[in-house]
């Protein structure tokens, strides 16, 4: 049966964990032929994944869709911000008397890019799970980007 808690993702594992134990189970029911007891399990397995199935389907993969949609944004935002930012002040300390900057302003926007660059790591769990090919092409494009010398073009500059 799914597990009935507060906390959706502590039941979600907690019914992935009870499945993973019903596998262990019927694989030792197979291995002894005990089919009576494979029907069990496989019945327990079904009332448990139906339920569960339809609450992935209809609502935990449609918002995750939307929350990496959202995140891609929100990251893509800060990479033209930080950029902008570097530039901005990179400009204002080339002058002979850099006055324009305060350091606070620094340190927030350095902050800021602490955060984002999380953000981003959290994202490697998913980059993982790409097909060899596909983690190729993105590998071979890494050091493209990372040996040509050319970073983002920064919109609006100015």
């Amino acid at each position: 049966r799914m597990a009935k808690n507060k906390d959706f993702i502590d039941g979600f594992r907690i019914d992935h964990r009870n499945l993973n134990n019903c596998i262990n189970s019927l694989h030792r029911a197979l291995e002894n032929s005990k089919m009576s007891e494979v029907k069990v399990i496989l019945s327990e397995m079904k009332k448990t994944t139906e339920p569960l199935f339809k609450f992935e389907e209809d609502y935990l993969y449609p918002r995750l869709l939307r929350l990496m949609r959202e995140t891609t944004q929100q990251l893509h935002n800060e990479h033209e911000t930080i950029l902008k930012f570097f530039d901005e002040t990179i400009d204002i300390l080339d002058k002979a008397n850099p006055s324009g900057i305060k350091k606070e302003t620094i340190l927030n926007n350095l902050s800021r890019f602490s955060i984002m660059l999380e953000k981003c790591d959290d994202l490697s769990y998913f980059a993982e799970k790409f097909h060899q090919d596909e983690r190729e092409d993105l590998n071979r494009r890494y050091q493209e980007c990372k040996t040509s010398g050319n970073g983002l073009v920064i919109k609006n500059k100015g």
